[in-house]
């Protein structure tokens, strides 16, 4: 079991003792991991603005704009894509979110136009920030996949993705 405070979310000793230093991510799984938690932390802001808005709301009104726009917004970029309640146990809709799995190059479709949408569906100050580390990701995305990359330019690009 790791129990340093800098054990990184291991829950076991890893099998070869391979300073995170030395480790290099391969570009697709970046790339997924970035699209993934982004569009996670995008969709539950999205969900919680919901939350707000729908709170005043009398029976019969449309609930669930922002996310209904956010779907939208993703298929208007050529992604097939949903959001749904998973079920309970008993048959009840639960609270918890799933949305389709999407593939690389879907994920780049994702992290190149939607940055642009989010204006329709998020607060003003999480969209920047959305925004920011979207471009800033899709940046540092483009530079580790250039094969034509010399060996400073990787230095750089180490650099600037610790920061």
């Amino acid at each position: 079991m790791c129990h340093s405070k800098d054990n990184f979310g291991c829950v076991n000793e890893p099998l070869i003792n391979i300073p995170l230093t030395n480790v290099i991510p391969d570009e697709l799984h970046l790339l997924l991991q970035i699209t993934d938690k982004l569009l996670q932390n995008v969709i539950d802001k999205v969900l919680e603005r919901d939350a707000v808005e729908d709170f005043s709301k009398t029976r019969g009104q449309t609930k669930g704009i922002n996310l209904s726009k956010l779907v939208k917004a993703i298929n208007f970029l050529g992604i097939l894509f949903s959001i749904w309640s998973t079920k309970n146990a008993d048959g009840s809709e639960s609270q918890v979110k799933e949305f389709t799995s999407l593939l690389g190059s879907q994920k780049k479709k994702l992290l190149n136009g939607l940055p642009s949408k989010l204006n329709e569906v998020l607060c003003a100050d999480t969209c920047e920030t959305v925004k920011q580390i979207s471009t800033d990701s899709e940046h540092l995305y483009n530079q580790i996949s250039d094969f034509n990359l010399s060996k400073t330019a990787a230095n750089v690009i180490s650099v600037q993705a610790k920061t």
